[in-house]
């Protein structure tokens, strides 16, 4: 898929490709993105992302496999 990035994210892009320094948390990057785009919050695709329809596939995508994994694990042991 050819995702559309908002103006933030492609500052954000640059900053990387420049090798300045980020601060991850702003834009809710770092090394736990199941995290962040989950119950972490921190990353909102409506940040990242310009196209709607992109926005609403990510979030219906997150909400199938959030509960993929809450059903997952209610099944293997309902005492987590």
């Amino acid at each position: 898929m050819d995702w559309k990035l908002t103006d933030r994210a492609l500052k954000v892009k640059k900053i990387i490709e420049n090798d300045e320094e980020l601060d991850a948390a702003e834009f809710g990057c770092g090394d736990c993105f199941w995290y962040a785009i989950t119950s972490g919050g921190y990353f909102k695709p409506e940040t990242a992302l310009a196209d709607q329809e992109q926005i609403a596939k990510v979030k219906e995508a997150v909400a199938l496999l959030e509960d993929l994994e809450r059903n997952v694990y209610d099944k293997l042991n309902p005492e987590w």
